[in-house]
Order: C-alpha cells, then structure tokens, then sequence
C-alpha cells in the first residue's frame, strides 16, 4: 500500500478531527504570539514608583532631633474608659492620702 487513495476531482480532502484540530491550533497560537509581541512593542516603559535617594542626607543636614519630652504626656486622643477609671482612681488616692493612714 502507498498510503491513501487520491481523492476524486472536485472534492476537497477532509481531514479527521484531531488533524484539524491541531492545526487550528498551530494558527491560533501562532496569531496570539503575533498579537503579543506587537503589543509590548507599543507600550511604554514603565516608570519608577518610589526612590528614597538622598533623603538621608537632607535629614542629617540640620540634624536629626529627639523629640520634646513633657513632664506630663498630653491625654489628648487617649481611650475616654481609660480616662474615666484615670480620673476616679485619682481622687480615690487624694482620700487615702488625706486621712493619715499609718500604723505603728
């Protein structure tokens, strides 16, 4: 045998499903490779988005300072139950103090 018969004038060969098949997909991969490349050809590149350079320098030039320390922290921002037991615990400690406990 010498492989399969010519087909007869006017009639295209058909090709069996996983023939087609592959082949249709030979076509799509080779658009798709196609379309990605002439894409990333268009676009421009991308730029940066953070950089911290020389910022050190420009720190240290008037010096890097502690922070202002206060006899009394300010309660400003801090938690309002926090605050209220603060309070009471305060007055609390002015009554012990003011009765003069101590046992000899």
């Amino acid at each position: 045998m010498l492989g399969p018969a010519p087909a007869p004038e006017g009639e295209r060969r058909r090709f069996g499903k996983s023939q087609r098949s592959s082949r249709l997909a030979f076509l799509f991969r080779w658009r798709l490779v196609v379309l990605v490349e002439s894409e990333t050809s268009r676009v421009m590149a991308k730029s940066k988005n953070h950089t911290n350079h020389n910022q050190s320098s420009k720190w240290h030039r008037t010096g890097i300072k502690k922070p202002k320390s206060y006899r009394f922290e300010p309660l400003k921002g801090v938690d309002p139950k926090f605050l209220k037991n603060m309070r009471f615990a305060k007055k609390h400690n002015k009554k012990g103090a003011s009765k003069g406990v101590s046992k000899k």
